[in-house]
């Protein structure tokens, strides 16, 4: 098929997570509807795709677009053996039924032969108005209309799937779902590959098996690794082809890493049964290792998807941790609190390593997050107990005054004792 050829579709995004996907919505041109159901079936962001038969700023405007679009392109979804319904979809607005079923229909000039079937028709058109994104602020009449056939949804129910509400084990940082599938997209996860989180959560074996058994997934786990991230234990050979992790911050989990600050020898009777003390592993160490066990073991083009913590004041694009075997392709933030958030970053291997990796200033965006996330933390608390204490004072001060009596009730009341 020549671009000649190639049709336009809309791609209708979900308003959830708007950091870690396209604009509500993108018009795009491709070669058929396989393309498009590809796409569709890989991402999580999105809500639904269209063949894109109109695109208007007014309700007039699309009536006549529809019009317009060539009959004998339409011809092949309307005839009588043919079930079909319309759908009405509006973005950051809500409209009464009866609202909808008058839009529905203004389409009566499209001339369908076939049933209306509400449920599982063979053909769906669907008209999109999209509002903008302010709720507070919503315009009376739409800034953008859309009318076309349906093609495909999005992988939205997945997240549902994975809940963390039904699954068999969770820990204390267990992942979002819909971000880890976004995590899994952007690390360009294909069957076969070989992914590896450097810092897994301290589960046991058995809970991180059952839950991809529970998925269905139970032939794609390989094993879990206890050991230490600061001492690497892979052959230099080894190759991954991408690494997902969500390092500790020291919030949750406790950043440590083995070690000791005595000088001591263990005897050959203790060291069977001897547990390793640990020491501190700061998040700027974290990191640094990190980039340089992923310059080490990713193939060429082999991704490194992770988070990284950030006080939001601090933070600038320059200050991310950064290496010179990786090119940075994305960089999300999900805020946290107030004051904190985290970014997802998605970087590409682009060269095998030749130098050591010499830390940057990402030592200076992430070294003190643990304290200023305590420390912002209680002075958070501390304002809102203010707050609280300084709205409960004017209340009882406003119920006092609206208790005393005025002048004239005083005269009155006086008189009706004397009366007595």
């Amino acid at each position: 098929m020549t671009s000649a050829t190639w049709k336009k579709y809309l791609l209708w995004f979900a308003n959830e997570h708007v950091e870690f996907r396209l604009p509500p919505y993108w018009v795009v041109e491709l070669p058929s509807e396989k393309a498009v159901r590809q796409i569709a079936s890989r991402s999580i962001g999105l809500r639904c795709c269209l063949e894109l038969w109109a695109q208007a700023k007014t309700e007039e405007e699309l009536h006549m677009n529809v019009k317009a679009y060539p009959l004998e392109l339409m011809k092949p979804y309307f005839k009588p053996e043919l079930s079909f319904k319309i759908n009405v979809e509006t973005f950051c607005n809500r409209q009464t039924q009866a609202e909808k079923v008058a839009k529905i229909e203004s389409f009566s000039y499209l001339p369908l032969e076939g049933p209306v079937r509400l449920k599982d028709p063979d053909i769906c058109l669907q008209l999109i108005e999209y509002y903008g994104l302010d709720s507070n602020n919503i315009p009376e009449k739409p800034y953008e209309l859309f009318f076309g056939r349906w093609i495909a949804d999005g992988q939205r129910d997945v997240i549902t799937k994975l809940s963390l509400k039904t699954r068999k084990f969770i820990g204390n940082t267990s992942m979002d779902p819909q971000l880890s599938l976004y995590m899994a997209n952007q690390a360009l996860v294909q069957n076969g590959d070989l992914v590896l989180d450097p810092f897994k959560e301290r589960d046991k074996d058995e809970s991180v098996h059952s839950n991809m058994q529970q998925y269905g997934r139970g032939s794609h786990y390989l094993d879990v690794i206890v050991a230490d991230a600061a001492l690497p234990l892979w052959r230099s050979t080894f190759k991954l082809d991408s690494i997902i992790t969500d390092p500790p911050y020291g919030i949750r989990e406790a950043t440590e890493r083995i070690g000791t600050t005595k000088n001591y020898q263990i005897s050959d009777h203790h060291l069977l049964g001897h547990i390793p003390s640990k020491v501190e592993y700061g998040l700027q160490q974290i990191y640094h290792d990190l980039f340089r066990f992923a310059a080490q073991h990713l193939k060429m083009g082999g991704r490194l998807v992770c988070w990284v913590p950030v006080v939001r004041d601090d933070y600038s694009e320059d200050k991310l941790p950064t290496h010179p075997c990786f090119q940075l392709l994305a960089n999300s933030e999900q805020v946290l609190t107030t004051y904190t958030s985290r970014r997802l970053l998605t970087l590409e291997k682009i060269q095998e390593p030749h130098e050591e990796y010499s830390r940057t200033e990402a030592n200076t965006l992430m070294g003190d997050f643990r304290a200023k996330f305590f420390r912002y933390g209680e002075e958070h608390r501390k304002q809102r107990k203010l707050r609280k204490a300084l709205a409960r004072e004017a209340y009882l001060q406003s119920a006092a005054q609206r208790e005393e009596p005025t002048d004239g009730e005083s005269q009155d009341r006086d008189s009706s004792s004397s009366e007595r």
